[in-house]
């Protein structure tokens, strides 16, 4: 995974400090949008439910809020299963 390779730090709404986020070890590879969808319509954030995002600290995903969604894919048929919307992507952060 990219655990080894790659740190990732967030600055979140309100707060001047970065923080690190932690990569899962399954994740080997790394997105950040702002849209909504991207190839060809496909929204691998998905749609969360508002409990859900309320745990994460999340907020629903959109293009005008000035935040990033920033998700990972585990394997190769887990971005094909993303891209064609049978599953979403890993939340990292946003």
């Amino acid at each position: 995974g990219l655990k080894n390779i790659l740190r990732l730090h967030i600055k979140r709404v309100n707060s001047s400090e970065w923080e690190q986020i932690a990569i899962p070890k399954s994740v080997r590879a790394i997105v950040a949008l702002n849209l909504h969808s991207y190839g060809s319509g496909r929204n691998p954030w998905g749609k969360p439910k508002p409990e859900y995002l309320e745990k994460k600290g999340f907020v629903e995903a959109d293009v005008a809020d000035g935040l990033l969604e920033i998700f990972g894919l585990k394997q190769g048929w887990h971005a094909s299963f993303v891209m064609v919307d049978l599953i979403t992507a890993k939340h990292i952060a946003q």
